[in-house]
């Protein structure tokens, strides 16, 4: 080997030891800084664990209100009476449905005119709502008779009054007393029975008028 090729070797050795000395010097000092950074910079998930049972949504069932409900019997029943009235005036079919059993019985009981229905359909859209016209009529003094209110049947009687017309005639007023108007019938000239439905609402199950002169409800 040459004097020129020795000293050529010797520098690359020296660079090279020089470079592996570099390097450890920086692995040394840098990377532990490097290290600490990464763990400032990257975030730690701390897992979340719960021990609560999962909200179920509490399931509950619509409340169902009768028709014309009141705080008590007696103020729904009566409620329901003079709703036949407003249906009356007004020819209101929907209110009829909602007051009445689908069977109810109706009766008038004037000795000239003896008639009997069987449902409010018959009764009031093929009949009285195509023939009459009806204003300010209003049921006055219901009350209870008899055995009066039961868990579910109720006796109730009533006057009635207002003004009608047939055909498009002439208005006539009416009045019918009550057990206790001035004048009044011996057994109001109005008799409901009333039971309840199977939601547990009271519905008119039979309606008799001009029936005053009528024992009411019928002793056994």
């Amino acid at each position: 080997m040459s004097e020129e090729s020795k000293k050529s070797s010797e520098k690359v050795a020296i660079i090279t030891v020089i470079g592996v000395v570099v390097a450890a010097i920086i692995t040394a000092v840098i990377g532990p800084i490097i290290v600490e950074q990464m763990h400032k910079t990257v975030p730690t998930i701390t897992p979340i664990i719960t021990t609560e049972a999962p909200s179920i949504a509490a399931i509950t069932t619509p409340l169902f209100i009768c028709p014309y409900q009141g705080q008590t019997d007696n103020e729904t029943i009566s409620s329901l009476i003079q709703a036949e009235a407003v249906a009356a005036n007004t020819k209101d079919l929907s209110i009829i449905l909602a007051i009445f059993d689908p069977n109810a019985l109706f009766y008038d009981c004037d000795p000239t005119r003896l008639k009997q229905w069987n449902g409010p359909i018959e009764r009031y859209r093929d009949d009285l709502f195509k023939t009459t016209d009806l204003q300010g009529v209003e049921h006055f003094d219901p009350s209870p008779v008899g055995s009066g209110i039961g868990s579910d049947i109720a006796y109730y009687v009533s006057g009635s009054k207002g003004n009608y017309r047939i055909g498009g005639g002439n208005w006539t007023y009416f009045f019918n007393g009550s057990k206790i108007s001035e004048p009044s019938t011996q057994f109001g000239s109005e008799h409901w029975i009333l039971k309840k439905d199977n939601n547990g609402c009271w519905v008119i199950t039979q309606m008799e008028f001009n029936a005053g002169h009528i024992e009411f409800p019928k002793l056994p």
